[in-house]
């Protein structure tokens, strides 16, 4: 319809006291202003006017409460500079503050800008621009329903008779409605409405009609402006304001006669993809349906659904197929879909809907979004061209966990259950080798204790605390002599940044570095104090604080890695030394709480009691928070019914209790041993005799409610296990494997494969194991010949039958291998030996096509060696590391053995394995490396080359598995011996890297990525730019507890090579907050923390905006800053500081709220990164 104008002229002019120009000094105008309701926001009907002969009407300052329709406003920054055209100043503006200066006398002294009632002769509301009222304006609300032809008309009055002489200039704005932009009226424009100096007689008459968006409208807004001008501002009133119309006639617009179309509607179509299984990995078979329903009244004819599947989904052929629609075809390939047919607009065809079948690619990795979009296309009109569309689409996420998790049995808190003893006698020598695995420089504290007692409060605490100098990624520190005081039977180390308590936002009133201010409070704190000891404990466990210090910001990213070598003498030869080591004990080798049956509970797979000259010493450490009771039930080798226990009454946290089996079982006793604690503990064990010393560590035992070995609870073991190293029996070596079964209920069958180093199969054993037993597989020495033949051992187990029952599934189990060396085939006399724990399917590689994507999803691509040395001369001991690929699959893995001395990385050295094979370093052999050198290494697999690929040849995905072992002899070389046990071994200690969420990145990787020789493809480049979303959370208020807002982001090689350097920041920052001028913002990396801003905008509110320093203006001239617009750090070079270093590493941001107030309190909404990179020169 339309409305038409008619010119009726229905202003009432008896309601405009006065005449329009009158001059100053003119009598005042009879009457008063019409009487109207108070509500000064209430949009008035028409015809309206206002004058302001009435001086009641605005009696306060700010207050428009009395007079109808009309509000003031300041314009607070509509415009940032002077002499700014108000025709162009269309923004709203009502946001800005209200504004009158009511009861005023003379306008030519009061200075202050903005709106003004003044009671002068003629009365009048007036208008002056300042720096402060940038656009101040009038604001009248009106409506026009039901009428047309809009006029308004108003008086624009010179009332400023000072010597002030500035071009002021006024415009007519009007909108629909009570939000958006305004529309200039161009007609009322008054390009100065003031005269002078010293004169005030001007009068402008404005009428105009508005545009016919105006008509028979609900909310009308009209507003008279000025801006501030050049100089100083004069005053001008507006006055006798008069606002009219026509009234409008309806003229029906003929209707026309609908044409039948067909219609798609978005809520009328569907996408859905599924998958059969509990979560989606590569290879998987998704189950797709699209479906699109017609509304309309007419048939869709030669319609089309078309489909491009994404790279990481590939199309089954063959799969499609549809219900509904008419003459349709469907074709399906690997790349893409497409029907095409009509569509009827009559049930149940109207209704198309397609089920296809399409494939995660192979190699997706974990946590990748795979999204695919389908568009349908129709005719409009039915028929003819196709030219609408609709799309339509569904999301995947591959997200299935990966079957290799190495990391959790890693921890930055590690357990070291012995130390100087063995068993109760203080007669050790030991080194604790610590290397570091995070992104932080940290430094690790070593809490011990004495000989157990009792239990708290009378327990004697802690006997030591000593610390460790600096740790930079992938180095190490070894604690040895003084550093292990006297009587130090236990220990369990803590790991702290070395970063100060500024830089990770703890706020104590001082600065200090937070790993030395650690070692202080826990050497004056926890020594000699069981009660301090277990406060300081909980509170690291669990993030709190101690000493006022909140424990989750003083504990550095990343794990230790750790291994224990201890020098023993020999129970034979006087004067003869033994040696053995193990790796710390941390994470998920605590074990973990029974919820149904209560406490926690470990194995031993091999104990001797008087046993072939043997015996074994458990060492029981707790690593809990309370005292616990101890039980032991041991086994005997082959013995399936009855167990002999044994308990220890009391054992105080972290003190360890040792127990030597022959005390319980024996002699000539052989057999396993399981433990049952009220608290974690951490369990190391010494197998002693003829001279020798192996040690290795206890495994947490397994939780099984379901009594399917696939699916535990918790376990610690796997149905494979690799043993990296086994030396030659045609060198003299006996080797023995220890296989525990970690099943409480059923028997375990279980083969070992002995291989050579190439992979080769030497020799294979079968042979049952009880219920919570353990069993030997011996590859028995033949003969000592002169050589180094080395390989290594793989233990599965399988699934059983028996005649009248359905398969057993196979239990997990774990192990632990014996090397002794003989001098004769006899056996007669030892010349050394070690032990080390087999490495579980987790630790490892997931046997024997890997799962999901491949790579570090399946396999262990990363290996910490703590200890490097080849330093015969001085400290006597040489190191030996044995490194295997246990991929069965064809092909080869490239890695590279990066070495660090103990202050940093020096270099890399790289190797190829293909599958299955052995490579065994020999240090001494190793002229690339020194004579006195003292270090530590990190394997790292390059480039892999196994891939997988299914029944029908699709590829699935591309396997890594790497394990080793690392050997240290003492006063002598390999081949050499002396009298005593001189070797001694512990597993590589696996740990991966995996996505943001994993604390270290590849830091250790020095100024580029390791390109092996042959390895296909090119270096790579430095990513032009780079974005990383933060999270946001709670700003503590005051700094409560000390704290800020601390949250990171990590920036991971080799995403980002060692060759990149920073070009350009920018930050994005979503603030909710009350008051800004609370908060100081910094952002820090690479030991550089640097200020964004601090108390700006006073009590103004929340922050959207990006800080960039190459913007034009510094952050403080927007208040607040939540234009989303870019802006200077406070500074204007806050984020240049970071120009031209390394990105890698975490970026932290760090918000401080440093006044404590009731409204001053908020969150960080979100934030983000933006990096711009380029190549370092």
């Amino acid at each position: 319809m339309a409305w038409l104008g008619l010119a009726v002229g229905l202003a009432v002019l008896g309601t405009i006291g006065g005449t329009a120009g009158a001059a100053p000094g003119s009598p005042a105008r009879p009457g008063g202003d019409a009487p109207a309701a108070p509500d000064n926001g209430t949009y008035q009907t028409l015809p309206f006017s206002q004058a302001w002969s009435n001086t009641g009407l605005i009696t306060a300052d700010d207050d428009w409460s009395a007079v109808p329709g009309i509000i003031g406003y300041r314009g607070d920054d509509l415009v940032t500079t002077t002499g700014a055209d108000p025709q162009t100043v269309l923004a709203d503006g009502t946001t800005t503050p209200v504004d009158v200066i009511a009861n005023q006398a003379n306008p030519d002294t009061l200075s202050t800008g903005g709106v003004a009632e003044f009671e002068i002769t003629n009365p009048v509301v007036a208008l002056q621009g300042s720096g402060t009222a940038d656009a101040p304006f009038t604001l009248v609300h009106f409506s026009t329903a039901g009428v047309c032809g809009i006029n308004v008309g108003y008086a624009v009055r010179d009332i400023d008779g000072s010597a002030d002489n500035a071009v002021q200039p006024v415009a007519l704005h009007f909108r629909v409605g009570a939000s958006g932009n305004f529309t200039n009226v161009p007609a009322a424009f008054v390009a100065d409405a003031t005269t002078g100096p010293n004169q005030a007689t001007q009068v402008t008459n404005v009428s105009v009609a508005l545009p016919m968006s105006a008509d028979n409208q609900a909310q009308v807004q009209v507003r008279m402006m000025t801006t501030n001008a050049v100089g100083n501002d004069e005053w001008v009133g507006i006055d006798d304001i008069s606002i009219t119309a026509g009234s409008c006639q309806f003229t029906p617009t003929p209707t026309a006669t609908p044409i039948p179309t067909p219609v798609f509607l978005p809520e009328n179509t569907s996408f859905n993809l599924s998958d059969p299984f509990d979560c989606t990995a590569p290879g998987d078979t998704l189950e797709a349906e699209v479906a699109v329903a017609n509304t309309g009244a007419a048939t869709a004819f030669g319609s089309e659904l078309a489909l491009d599947f994404p790279a990481r989904l590939v199309g089954v052929p063959g799969t499609c197929t549809f219900t509904g629609g008419a003459n349709g075809t469907c074709t399906i390939d690997e790349i893409g879909l497409r029907w095409r047919g009509d569509v009827p607009s009559t049930a149940p065809n109207n209704l198309l809907t397609l089920n296809f079948s399409v494939r995660v690619a192979g190699g997706t990795v974990r946590g990748t979004e795979i999204c695919a979009t389908s568009t349908f296309r129709w005719a409009a009109a039915g028929t003819g061209p196709v030219d609408r569309s609709l799309d339509v689409g569904a999301c995947a996420e591959v997200d299935c966990l990966p079957t290799v998790d190495p990391n959790r049995q890693l921890s930055g808190q590690v357990h070291l259950p012995i130390l100087d003893f063995q068993g109760q006698d203080d007669v050790c020598r030991t080194w604790i080798e610590i290397q570091q695995l995070g992104c932080d420089p940290a430094k690790a504290v070593l809490v011990t204790w004495g000989a157990p007692g009792f239990c708290p409060p009378q327990a004697a605490g802690p006997l030591k605390v000593e610390c460790t100098g600096m740790l930079v990624p992938g180095a190490s520190w070894v604690m040895q002599g003084a550093q292990i005081p006297t009587g130090a039977k236990s220990g369990i180390l803590f790991k702290f940044t070395a970063r100060s308590l500024s830089e990770v936002g703890i706020d104590l009133g001082f600065d200090d570095v937070v790993a030395d201010m650690m070692c202080e409070e826990l050497f004056f704190g926890v020594v000699g104090d069981a009660d301090d000891y277990r406060r300081f404990k909980k509170a690291y466990n669990e993030g709190l604080e101690f000493r006022g210090i909140p424990q989750r910001l003083a504990t550095a990213d990343g794990y230790l890695a750790v291994e224990v070598l201890r020098h023993c003498p020999g129970d034979l030869t006087p004067g003869a030394e033994t040696s053995g080591k193990y790796n710390g004990i941390a994470g998920t080798h605590l074990g973990a709480f029974d919820p149904v049956f209560g406490g926690y509970a470990y194995y031993v797979p091999l104990v001797y009691a008087a046993k072939a000259g043997f015996d074994t010493i458990m060492y029981i450490q707790n690593g809990g928070l309370e005292c616990s009771s101890v039980e032991i039930w041991f086994k005997a080798q082959d013995d399936c019914l009855r167990a002999t226990i044994c308990d220890i009454a009391t054992l105080a946290p972290g003190e360890t209790f040792q127990l030597d089996a022959s005390e319980c079982v024996g002699p000539d006793w052989q057999g396993s041993a399981w433990i049952r604690t009220s608290e974690p503990m951490g369990v190391a064990v010494d197998v002693v005799g003829r001279d020798l010393l192996m040690t290795y560590v206890g495994e947490p035992a397994e939780l099984n409610y379901t009594f399917d070995p696939a699916k535990p609870y918790f376990s610690g073991g796997n149905q494979v296990a690799f043993g990296p190293l086994i030396y030659s029996e045609y060198q003299g070596w006996d080797t023995g494997v220890q296989v525990m079964n970690l099943s409480p209920a059923r028997r375990a069958k279980v083969k070992v494969y002995f291989l050579d180093r190439s992979g080769d199969v030497i020799t294979t054993l079968v042979d049952w194991i009880c219920e919570r037993g353990s069993q030997t597989y011996f590859l028995p020495v033949v003969h000592d010949l002169p050589g180094n033949w080395v390989g290594s051992v793989r233990v599965e187990s399988q699934e059983w039958w028996a005649p009248g029952t359905t398969s057993v599934s196979p239990p997990n189990v774990v192990g632990v291998v014996t090397l002794i060396k003989y001098t004769d085939a006899a056996r007669t006399q030892t010349a050394e030996a070690v032990a080390y724990n087999l490495l579980p399917e987790h630790k490892a590689f997931d046997w024997q096509v890997g799962a999901n994507a491949g790579g570090l999803e399946s396999g262990v691509g990363l290996i910490a060696v703590p200890s490097l040395l080849k330093d015969l001369e001085q400290q006597g001991i040489t190191s030996e590391l044995a490194i295997q690929n246990v991929v069965p699959k064809p092909g080869f893995t490239d890695f590279a053995i990066y070495i660090f001395d103990q202050n940093g990385l020096l270099d890399y050295v790289c190797q190829k394995l293909h599958d299955r094979q052995v490579e065994y370093i020999d240090m001494r052999t190793w002229g690339y490396v020194g004579p006195g050198f003292k270090g530590s290494a990190i394997v790292s697999a390059t480039f892999w080359e196994h891939e997988v690929f299914d029944n029908g040849g699709f590829f699935l995905r591309n396997l890594v598995g790497l394990a080793a072992v690392t050997v240290e002899r003492t006063g002598t070389r390999q081949g050499d011996d002396i009298p005593g046990d001189e070797s001694a071994a512990s597993r590589g200690i696996p740990f991966s890297p995996r996505g943001i969420d994993e604390p270290f990145a590849y830091c250790f990787a020095g100024p580029a990525v390791a390109f092996c020789p042959g390895q296909p493809g090119e270096r790579p480049g430095c990513p032009a730019k780079l974005e990383y979303a933060g999270k946001g959370g709670l700003i503590p208020d005051d700094r409560a507890g000390g704290e800020m807002f601390v949250a990171a982001v990590p920036v991971n090689f080799p995403g980002v090579p060692g060759q990149c350097k920073v070009e350009d920041v920018d930050l994005f920052l979503e603030i909710e907050h009350d008051v800004l001028q609370d908060l100081d913002v910094f952002l820090d990396h690479a030991q550089v923390r640097s200020e964004m801003f601090t108390d700006i905008c006073g009590f103004e509110a929340n922050v959207l905006t990006t800080l960039d320093d190459d913007a034009l203006a510094p952050i403080t001239t927007m208040c607040p800053p939540i234009d989303d617009g870019h802006y200077q750090t406070e500074s204007g070079t806050g984020l240049n500081r970071f120009d031209g270093i390394d990105p890698k590493g975490p970026w932290t941001l760090m918000i401080d709220d440093d006044f404590e107030s009731t409204i001053g309190t908020g969150e960080v909404v979100g934030w983000k990164l933006v990096l711009t990179i380029g190549e370092a020169p």
